[in-house]
């Protein structure tokens, strides 16, 4: 008898990833809940029942007098929000915002005690630290670029001076600017002295500053709990993507990668050691066959993969995870179902009508 499952889905509106594998999750028979913590001062109704003297209590959820059926069997904390609060007094805006954000936190605390977490709060937030996952990974015996995170002026320049005068320079989080209608974004960059800012602005803005590793090509490992799939990135072809293939991603060929099943073990052990369920890896593979780990995003991007190379499995391997706890599907074989093609039309269509509709009724409150 098939057991049908509830997963719960943390995130924004806007997220595809989130939409996509909710449709996936709904065909294959089981049932997504998208919870949009932002509104839950505004569509949600949330109580939570604790009975002294014993029992766990209940948990009921109304989504505009709807209820949602609790508890999931998963949750997946793709993209959490903190809650919007609107519609009071500006005076207790701040009093009510941080009684919201408590509720939230009191709320996810008790919500999925025996659910599968993607990933656990804790481990996500102590995963997403750098430094952390470099060590993680060194103690494992995995090669790791030699690194330096800093804002000290006079150990930067050190720094980069023993590593011949040039290394690579990366952000904590993505940087993104508009100016005359046009974005600009930071990528990794190679970096030498003489490309340094001033002492101020070195100071002001901490930064990591890494060894360059030579490659032959680079690897994206989307670990779903203990099954690793890989993408073979051949970033090196470009000058352009040689130093980081975001800058690029079109113009990097990307097919489906076998690991070794000593790299296999390696993310494997990785993963349990931050804690995590889920998590998005990049590595180098050098001229000389080495594979060397750079980072891993718990939460990070994994569906344009399979965009850019419709043989690995991605969306398949995802939704059977968030539904089973396990990919039950060979990860090295082409999708046979639910395959990211079949969905990317009507959800973007969807979202795109979600967003008009919400910029109409934003115009016509200004207009009123």
């Amino acid at each position: 008898m098939t057991i049908l499952k509830t997963v719960l889905i943390s995130t924004m509106k806007a997220d595809f990833h989130s939409h996509c594998a909710a449709e996936a999750i709904a065909d294959t028979g089981h049932s997504p809940i998208l919870w949009y913590s932002e509104e839950l001062t505004q569509k949600l109704r949330v109580s939570i029942h604790h009975p002294a003297g014993g029992g766990d209590g209940v948990i009921a959820v109304r989504e505009d007098g709807e209820g949602i059926a609790l508890p999931p069997d998963t949750i997946w904390m793709r993209r959490p929000q903190q809650p919007v609060v609107c519609g009071i007094h500006e005076d207790d805006m701040e009093f009510a915002r941080i009684e919201a954000r408590d509720f939230d936190r009191n709320l996810w605390a008790v919500i999925g005690d025996n659910a599968l977490w993607v990933n656990q709060p804790g481990a996500a937030r102590r995963a997403n630290n750098k430094v952390f996952q470099l060590r993680a990974a060194d103690r494992l015996g995995i090669r790791t670029p030699k690194s330096l995170f800093s804002n000290d002026p006079d150990e930067i320049r050190r720094f980069i001076n023993q590593l011949g005068g040039n290394a690579i320079f990366k952000t904590y989080h993505p940087g993104f600017w508009k100016d005359d209608g046009r974005w600009a974004s930071v990528f990794s960059s190679r970096i030498g002295l003489e490309r340094l800012p001033s002492d101020h602005l070195l100071q002001a803005s901490p930064g990591i500053f890494q060894e360059e590793i030579k490659k032959a090509f680079e690897l994206r490992i989307t670990c779903f709990g203990d099954t690793a799939v890989a993408a073979r990135l051949n970033s090196q072809g470009s000058a352009r993507t040689r130093t980081d293939w975001r800058a690029d991603p079109d113009g990097v060929p990307t097919e489906p990668f076998r690991l070794p099943e000593s790299v296999q073990e390696a993310c494997r052990a990785l993963m349990k050691a931050l804690g995590l369920a889920y998590g998005a890896m990049d590595w180098i593979v050098t001229p000389e066959g080495e594979y060397v780990f750079l980072e891993v995003n718990e939460q990070g991007q994994c569906l344009w993969v399979e965009g850019y190379c419709p043989d690995v499995p991605i969306l398949q391997c995802l939704t059977e995870f968030l539904v089973h706890g396990e990919v039950r599907s060979d990860p090295n074989v082409p999708p046979d179902r639910l395959r990211l093609e079949d969905y990317r039309k009507r959800v973007s269509e969807r979202l795109d009508e979600d967003m008009n509709a919400k910029e109409a009724l934003a115009s016509a409150s200004k207009i009123a």
